[in-house]
């Protein structure tokens, strides 16, 4: 003879193991879910369900099953976690690549001694590698007897040319249509 409600999928619903969560299942099959807290010390006599979940269910499993979610959970938390870093760290680096690639880029660098273009180079955050600009800068200024103005506009007349450069190559050509009429 069948005992109704029928206890459903008893499980855990907290770390600690106080709290389980069930579907009852009625004799017209109407399915309800139901929570409650464990009886004190696990106590049979007390609470009626519980007394049935320990007598028709595996408490062990069900305590295993709870354990497994919270296990998963956590290595999902921290997998989501090491790749939100990643991802910070790549950003970090690519910033880092375009800025000395925009270092690179300048007018003077071949002028730049192999040793300043080193320092650049070996940067390794983008503080530092301001740093390293600005003493290259410093340096190239001293040597070439150039102001600050002066790299400044040969900076501003590089970046145009790039720009007019990269307009004009963008700009479509009228392409030229060949047709041969093959004999009859």
């Amino acid at each position: 003879m069948t005992t109704y409600p029928i206890i459903k999928n008893p499980e855990f619903i907290d770390l600690q193991k106080h709290f389980v969560r069930m579907t009852l299942v009625d004799e017209n099959g109407k399915e309800t879910v139901a929570e409650f807290k464990v009886p004190e010390g696990r106590q049979a006599g007390l609470n009626e369900f519980w007394d049935r979940i320990v007598a028709e269910h595996d408490v062990q499993a069900m305590r295993r099953r709870r354990n497994d979610l919270e296990t998963a959970r956590l290595q999902e938390a921290e997998r989501i976690e090491k790749k939100k870093r990643a991802q910070i760290e790549n950003e970090v680096l690519r910033q880092l690549f375009d800025q000395k690639l925009y270092f690179f880029n300048l007018p003077f660098i071949n002028e730049l001694t192999d040793e300043e273009k080193s320092s650049i180079r070996r940067a390794p955050n983008t503080n530092l590698l301001f740093i390293a600009a600005a003493t290259v800068f410093a340096s190239y200024m001293q040597r070439t007897g150039k102001t600050m103005i002066d790299i400044f506009e040969n900076i501003e007349d590089k970046e145009f040319e790039d720009a007019a450069a990269s307009t004009s190559s963008n700009t479509t050509q009228p392409t030229e249509t060949v047709t041969t009429e093959e004999p009859v």
